[in-house]
């Protein structure tokens, strides 16, 4: 049978390609010592190569536990097949060149040393990946190896991070799962001598408006206190579209210990800061949050975490823009490595649940820090040196996939346009989206300075409300110090919740797009009266201005029920409602000598009969819910209205729609 020769070639490449690859080992036979079971143990010298030769030290790789074995130190590897070998690598990341003899083992007990040099010279570099060409190829099928290491020879630790066999030569660093640096629009650009110094700027935290940046600032000669260890700081956009010249925030933030800003709820009425402050000693681990009074912070008060079982000085924090999801960055002995990334949410007692760990699609044996949560909730940057990337700490990004908080899209390296060789973190975005910030040392002016890029539409976080406005009293208009909910009106879960400032009322919420919700505020002795925002639609950022009411608890006075529904011209009460509806009966249950009338109103459109009738009909499906709730009937009269008492005028959607409503006016407290 003739073979054509074209397709001989063929074959013979086909064959070639299938044989060419590179093993990497995948199991650990024996080892001689490791620096811990967790980060730089023996098993961290499995696999395929994790990270860059050029990190340097990284809790990815194995290490022995002392620095320098005059016995020497060893590792023995198996690879998930034999495979006749040409090449060997070995991924050397930190302090290279003790390496000394490597063995190579077969399936039938053979046995071949195939570098055992007489002298050694030390690399010109701390890491390298150490190709060794085996002398004619392997006498065999390779299916384990030995690796030993002198350890004395190279001052510090050595650390080994992959082992590998081929057959021909490989390029073995891996590649960086990264953003094209063509996706940004510009480059980052340093925020200038108004924000940054010779000094340390760190962990800044933008406002939800993009007007205010606070940051942390080290050593400085106008930080409080002896050693100007660090303290909080507050630039504020001028018009011109840049930041004037920043100024130390003051007590009681700042005193004579370490103080850090952490994050920044979105009406800039709470400052979440990290230590416990104490009136009387210094402060102890941990995290705490200052209101507003005016333009004035108050004293921290902690931020209890229950189950909070944190080992090590290495922390970070950040609260999210909902003021119920607190993220966290700590060693535990549950972490999978060094610091990782957990969660933590807002109890009805103010405090927050158990810390539950983000789990390893995010967390690595090495270090993850600064966890910053966008606007929309979903949207997660974190820096951490467990993943291939371009310096010692690179900055990522994931979403979160579901409510368990464990499932992620795989972190996505934001490019070497914002990571440099050195250490990059601290990643904040305002509610817009457009623009971050974040720290650096690349082409910094002093040390760690603050750098802002236009965000590329790839990893911009989804689009959001950014809702303002004021808590009054509807009396007087009078500000009123408040607690703000809002709320999914689908299945009435609470989403989030802010604070109004104290002295003037303001308040500031952020709305996910894509979903209906409502809005209201509490605050002793008045009821409140709901508002509602329906997003599903929403396609772009936007920003609103929206005040909410009291109503004192006295006879006489009128209550809108903004977030009850029905089906056109038609009066059952629909599943959203009952989120507000609940409220008035926990009123009712709270205050029993309380009596109401409820009242319906309908547009203009249709007969005033019909609409009167439709009227009566939507009051009593509320008193009806009351009372399935355990409210004695006696306690609400009903009452409808049908068009005869408009609100508005005319015959615009807006006008219908404030029309048609539900009241209820107190006759009897």
């Amino acid at each position: 049978m003739k073979i054509n020769s074209q397709l001989l070639i063929l074959l013979i490449l086909v064959q070639y390609n299938l044989q060419s690859e590179i093993v990497w080992a995948d199991k650990i036979d024996s080892f001689s010592s490791e620096f811990s079971n967790k980060e730089y143990s023996s098993k961290e010298a499995l696999g395929a190569p994790k990270i860059l030769c050029s990190y340097g030290s990284n809790p990815l790789a194995w290490r022995p536990s002392q620095e320098s074995n005059l016995s020497g130190e060893y590792l023995n590897v198996t690879f998930p097949k034999s495979i006749k070998s040409n090449y060997i690598y070995i991924h050397e990341n930190f302090n290279a060149g003790s390496i000394s003899k490597i063995i190579l083992f077969g399936i039938s007990n053979e046995i071949d040393t195939v570098y055992n040099p007489t002298s050694l010279s030390l690399p010109n570099q701390n890491h390298r990946i150490f190709k060794f060409a085996i002398p004619g190829g392997s006498k065999f099928p390779v299916q384990s190896l030995k690796l030993i290491l002198s350890t004395s020879r190279v001052p510090g630790f050595n650390e080994i991070e992959a082992i590998g066999l081929s057959d021909i030569e490989y390029d073995t660093n891996p590649e960086v799962n990264s953003i094209d640096v063509k996706q940004y629009k510009t480059k980052p650009q340093n925020l200038g001598l108004g924000v940054n110094s010779e000094y340390p700027e760190l962990a800044p935290i933008i406002s939800s408006n993009g007007k205010s940046i606070y940051f942390t600032r080290s050593y400085h000669p106008e930080n409080i206190g002896y050693d100007k260890l660090q303290d909080i700081w507050k630039a504020s956009l001028n018009s011109d579209g840049f930041f004037d010249n920043a100024i130390n925030i003051g007590e009681p933030l700042n005193n004579i210990y370490q103080n850090f800003a952490i994050s920044l709820s979105p009406d800039e009425n709470i400052l979440v800061v990290g230590n416990v402050y104490s009136k009387d000693s210094g402060p102890s681990s941990g995290v705490s949050k200052s209101l507003k009074n005016g333009s004035n912070w108050g004293f921290p008060d902690e931020i209890i975490i229950n189950d909070f079982n944190k080992k090590g000085e290495l922390s970070s924090y950040f609260l999210a823009a909902d003021g119920k999801t607190l993220l966290m960055a700590f060693d535990s002995e549950d972490s999978y490595g060094g610091t990782d990334l957990w969660v933590s949410r807002r109890l009805d007692d103010n405090t927050f649940d158990t810390p539950q760990n983000l789990g390893n699609l995010i967390n690595t044996t090495a270090f993850e820090n600064s966890p910053f949560l966008a606007a929309d909730g979903k949207t997660l940057f974190f820096s951490s040196n467990g993943f291939p990337g371009y310096g010692s700490f690179d900055l990522y990004y994931t979403k979160v996939l579901d409510s368990t908080w464990t499932l992620w899209t795989k972190p996505i390296n934001l490019g070497s346009m914002v990571n440099s060789t050195g250490w990059d973190a601290y990643f904040t975005i305002a509610a817009s989206g457009d623009y971050a910030y974040y720290v650096s040392t690349n082409n910094s002016i002093g040390a760690d300075d603050i750098f802002k890029i236009e965000i590329p539409d790839e990893f911009k976080p989804e689009k959001v409300m950014l809702i303002s406005g004021k808590v009054l009293n509807i009396k007087d208009n009078q500000p009123i110090e408040a607690t703000i909910f809002y709320e999914r009106l689908s299945d009435g879960e609470q989403l989030g919740i802010a604070q109004s400032n104290s002295e003037n009322g303001e308040f500031k919420i952020i709305l996910p797009t894509g979903d209906n919700y409502g809005i209201h505020a509490h605050a002793d002795g008045y009821i409140a009266v709901n508002e509602n925002f329906d997003l599903k639609s929403e396609l772009e950022y936007s920003e609103v201005t929206k005040d909410l009411f009291l109503v004192p608890i006295e006879k006489g006075q009128k209550i809108r029920l903004n977030n009850i529904f029905f089906n056109f011209a038609e009066f059952n009460l629909l599943p959203n409602s009952f989120s507000e509806l609940n409220r008035v009966v926990d009123l009712l249950i709270d205050r029993p000598n309380l009596k109401i009338e409820i009242q319906g109103h309908t547009d203009n459109v249709g007969t005033q009969k019909r609409n009167l009738a439709l009227s009566k009909k939507r009051a009593e499906s509320v008193k009806k819910y009351f009372i399935s709730k355990g409210i004695n009937s006696n306690r609400i009269v009903t009452n409808g209205f049908g068009k005869s008492k408009p609100l508005e005028t005319g015959d615009s959607e807006f006008a219908q729609k404030q029309n048609r409503r539900v009241e209820f006016i107190i006759i009897e407290e």
